[in-house]
């Protein structure tokens, strides 16, 4: 007789998960229906649904990173854990979020665009968390899921120069790419500061009546959160290549979609603020290596959330110290749509001036040690 005890947590993520996927059915279901308020309710489930697949899908991957050897292995340079962890969290983030860019493919055809870039920018990251690319590789695939995104439509509305449209769009999805995975070396860090610029950016758009840009950010949103469980220190799984840039690639183009949708009163500046903590990493980071004449693209102990660690903080403490500086931001940017310009401006340029003073302190701080 087998007397071995039943796996409930076995039970329970399946149970989740099925439940999700029956979510996300329902709402490709309300979604061709397309009647009236048909989209707010796929919206409220967007959140929800995703939230549960990825919750319950975690462990599953995380069996498939360790059955394979996908596990990150202390470097000593930028990882704060002491332990292999796996790290192919990226793909329940990406399953997560799926089913409900599909829905909104189906119904905004802007969507198609952001689908189709976003999921070349997963399959590079994945294909990079096997094997590793390099530098110059990587940035090809970017500027290639890029393109690809912004053919099918996806770029800024903010000039009638067709071409600069286009150059300002490729620049800022690759940033934004960039910048997720640059913040992306600590338990939490990443996964916790993209979640609070999902709901941000979900909150801004329902202010103006973008329920499409909202299903994707609360898609995104609740996809994270449900990763969050796992990834918080001490962390279970990291997100890796294939989960940072395709999170960046999201946000940035949430981002194009939410300046697009901008009137002539404030919040001009709602994606720069959004996207801050990350925007702050990566040109910290690129001044700190530039100005001590080292590649920008090589890995060293120079950014925020490390020299944060020599101020005698603790993990946990940097990560919460992010989160609420990346909530500070989202709130200033939904305060910003009350603003008339002149004050929006004043406002952006405050937050700059600090930003500057705050990373005058980080630099002065040793991390040569």
């Amino acid at each position: 007789m087998n007397n071995t005890p039943p796996n409930h947590s076995l039970f329970r993520g399946g149970a989740e998960g099925f439940c999700s996927l029956l979510i996300a059915h329902c709402s490709l279901l309300i979604a061709l229906r397309k009647g009236p308020g048909s989209v707010r309710m796929v919206v409220f489930l967007a959140f929800f649904g995703a939230l549960g697949i990825s919750w319950s899908g975690v462990p599953l991957v995380r069996r498939w990173a360790v059955r394979f050897s996908l596990l990150s292995h202390p470097n000593g340079i930028v990882e704060t854990h002491v332990k292999p962890v796996p790290y192919l969290g990226g793909v329940a983030i990406f399953l997560g979020f799926l089913p409900f860019a599909l829905v909104a493919a189906f119904l905004y055809d802007w969507a198609t665009g952001m689908l189709v870039g976003a999921g070349a920018t997963f399959i590079l990251g994945l294909v990079d968390d096997a094997k590793v690319l390099s530098p110059m590789q990587k940035f090809v695939g970017q500027v290639v899921a890029s393109v690809v995104a912004i053919g099918l439509g996806l770029r800024f509305d903010l000039s009638s120069n067709e071409y600069l449209a286009v150059a300002i769009a490729m620049v800022w999805l690759v940033g934004m790419s960039n910048a997720l995975n640059l913040v992306d070396m600590m338990d939490g860090l990443s996964a916790g500061v993209g979640t609070v610029a999902a709901l941000g950016f979900s909150a801004v758009a329902f202010w103006r009546g973008q329920e499409g840009v909202a299903l994707i950010a609360l898609a995104l949103g609740g996809a994270l959160l449900g990763f969050l469980r796992y990834n918080f220190d001490p962390a279970r799984i990291f997100m890796g290549d294939a989960g940072s840039l395709f999170v960046g690639f999201v946000l940035g183009s949430v981002g194009i979609l939410i300046a697009n949708g901008g009137g002539e009163g404030g919040g001009r500046f709602i994606p720069l603020l959004m996207l801050g903590v990350p925007i702050f990493e990566m040109t910290f980071v690129s001044a700190m290596r530039l100005k001590q004449r080292r590649s920008i693209f090589r890995a060293s102990r120079d950014h925020v959330a490390q020299r944060m660690l020599k101020l005698n903080l603790s993990v946990r403490q940097t990560v919460c110290i992010a989160y609420l500086v990346g909530a500070f931001l989202a709130t200033d940017s939904i305060l910003s749509l009350f603003l008339n310009p002149r004050w929006d401006v004043a406002n952006f340029c405050v937050i700059c001036a600090l930003a500057v003073g705050v990373g005058w302190r980080l630099s002065a701080v040793d991390v040569s040690g």
